[in-house]
């Protein structure tokens, strides 16, 4: 035992022992050597990391899943859809099938795994009602505490944390295919902001809210792409840059993961509960306590860096008042929002896929081609559980939004 050790333990203060010290140091060192030499972009990588996530998730989960699919595979096979004369409604998911629903299709349909999310979480489903059929689904969560591109443009200071509970973040944006296909995703970035889901966040927590977040997987959007219209106040979502990309835990080997885990834990490091992802500021801790810079762990390469996306929901007339005690909301109804979508949008893209359009099959692959190992009987979960150790899962892309 060093004298560090000792002295340490004679004040009962948390430290690393030397022999993990130099296993983890080594490892990190190895694992950014290996991602600097490998020729796959951020791109790939990260979609091939989600891509094994996802079928592990739907491995872990089959018995459930095909439960749920008996029950709602039909709302997501768009079949017999007209798509040039939808009736767009948005439902908020209040009624326990319309909650399963939400998650089955959350989980089905996007190419992420379901992850679940923390704080003032609020998730619509956006149906055909003509068709009965579903279109795709929004979900909304707390905002993040701390997000510079975002912080910068509306003028949040450190010190005005506070203002955070007056926003909200859209974790879920996905369109069902071949609704996709036809700009599906813009309508519903564009509805987010409506005057419906405004309202009924009002209502639901009895509190004004004044502008919404998302962060893109790759830089700028296709999905939000050309969604800052000066000539309507329908579309203004707001591109603001990059997240700086730091201590999203991407490169590090399944080894590393565990020894940080080890590491976290010998520290002391463990999570408030309900939180869902380790903050930089508890990698930051390890990594001093290893003698590393967070640059010699999360060199440029391999930062993954998110877009950054802003809509106001009060008048810019109002957004840089510091007393917001009066402010003016802008109105957004939803038929006004389609109208202006199908003519931006939808003509000149259905016109050019109207022959291509078939429904996609999102049945759940069949039991035999999966790893029969791997298959838990067990009720599939999704949230939270108690547990607070500081936890990194083997290949889990752990992201961080600073």
């Amino acid at each position: 035992m060093s004298y560090r050790e000792i002295f340490n333990k004679q004040l009962n203060r948390p430290v690393l022992s030397t022999q993990l010290k130099q296993e983890l140091k080594q490892s990190i060192l190895e694992d950014v050597s290996a991602f600097l030499s490998n020729k796959k972009n951020m791109r790939e990588t990260i979609s091939e990391l989600l891509h094994k996530q996802k079928q592990k998730e739907i491995e872990n989960n089959y018995n459930r899943l095909l439960q749920y699919e008996r029950k709602y595979l039909k709302y997501i096979y768009l079949d017999g859809v007209d798509f040039k004369k939808l009736s767009v409604i948005i439902k908020p998911c209040e009624t326990e099938w319309e909650k399963e629903l939400w998650t089955y299709a959350r989980i089905v349909v996007s190419s992420a795994p379901h992850r679940g999310y923390v704080g003032r979480i609020m998730n619509f489903l956006i149906f055909d009602e003509n068709s009965n059929k579903l279109l795709g689904i929004l979900g909304f969560g707390s905002d993040f505490i701390k997000l510079p591109p975002r912080d910068r443009y509306i003028g949040i200071h450190h010190s005005e944390v506070n203002k955070i509970q007056y926003l909200t973040n859209m974790y879920v944006c996905v369109s069902v295919e071949p609704f996709s296909m036809l700009t599906g995703g813009k309508l519903l970035a564009l509805l987010a902001p409506s005057n419906l889901i405004r309202d009924y966040y009002i209502k639901k927590y009895e509190q004004p809210i004044y502008g919404i977040t998302t962060t893109s997987l790759f830089g700028e959007s296709i999905q939000y792409d050309r969604l800052w219209d000066p000539k309507t106040i329908l579309a203004r979502w707001k591109y603001l840059g990059l997240t700086s990309g730091n201590a999203t835990v991407i490169h590090f080997s399944p080894k590393t993961r565990k020894l940080m885990n080890k590491a976290s834990k010998q520290l002391g490091i463990v999570f408030k509960k309900f939180q869902s992802r380790p903050t930089t500021t508890k990698i930051t801790r390890i990594l001093s306590e290893l003698g590393l810079k967070m640059e010699d762990a999360f060199p440029e390469k391999c930062l993954h860096k998110r877009g950054v996306y802003f809509c106001w929901l009060i008048n810019e007339t109002d957004i840089f008042r510091k007393d917001l005690k009066t402010y003016t909301y802008i109105n957004r109804p939803e038929q006004e929002i389609y109208n202006y979508w199908y003519k931006r949008w939808f003509e000149r893209r259905y016109n050019n896929y109207k022959d291509k359009l078939k429904p996609k099959d999102y049945s759940l692959p069949k039991k035999e081609m999966l790893l029969g190992r791997f298959i838990q009987e067990t009720p599939i979960t999704f949230g939270f559980e108690d547990e607070i150790i500081f936890n990194f899962a083997d290949d889990d892309i752990v992201f961080n939004f600073e």
